[in-house]
């Protein structure tokens, strides 16, 4: 149960973080398509160019903070 209850409490991360924004475009694309930790991959889910659509947004977080 435990298992369970740590994802339900889990909070998102801050994308706009500087830390999470000094990673690579290619860090930020590999992750989305072939994810990590809990977050599933996406590669059977968006296309390349979403992939890359997803990167440039990330991106755009750290200009609005």
């Amino acid at each position: 149960i435990a298992m369970y209850l740590e994802d339900i409490f889990t909070v998102p991360a801050n994308l706009a973080d500087p830390v999470l924004q000094g990673q690579s475009d290619g860090e930020f694309f590999g992750k989305i398509l072939l994810g990590f930790r809990r977050h599933p991959a996406l590669a059977g889910t968006v296309s390349e160019e979403e992939g890359w659509s997803l990167v440039n947004y990330i991106r755009s977080l750290a200009r609005k903070g």
